[in-house]
């Protein structure tokens, strides 16, 4: 696996990206701003969620199929991955969620706390 450089950058707006959360035991959900893209998302993933529902629990094993979709509905090709994790999380999920972002060929985005 290659290491690569961090760069830290300030960054536009993210009413169209894709965020991964990180609570603080670890488990992984998706949120997606957009009420458009959500309503698609719900229709194409198969999820069973009203269309007020925003957030959907995941496994880090569905994270890429999860990305695939969601480039789908976009049809963008400047995909804005963004992770928020719970400034009480340990490290290890958000490593794991990390790396498997860059297995998935994903080796941009952004890492935010929440309080």
């Amino acid at each position: 696996m290659k290491n690569e450089p961090v760069k830290v950058i300030q960054t536009g707006s993210f009413s169209n990206a894709l965020v991964i959360q990180v609570n603080k035991i670890g488990k992984y959900c998706v949120y997606i701003p957009s009420d458009t893209v959500r309503l698609k998302f719900v229709k194409l993933a198969g999820l069973k969620a009203e269309s007020e529902d925003s957030i959907w629990e995941i496994k880090l094993s569905g994270i890429s199929n999860t990305i695939s979709t969601y480039k789908e509905i976009t049809k963008s090709k400047d995909l804005k991955i963004k992770i928020e994790a719970d400034r009480n999380v340990e490290y290890l999920p958000i490593k794991n969620l990390m790396k498997c972002l860059q297995d998935a060929g994903y080796t941009q985005y952004n890492l935010t706390t929440k309080p």
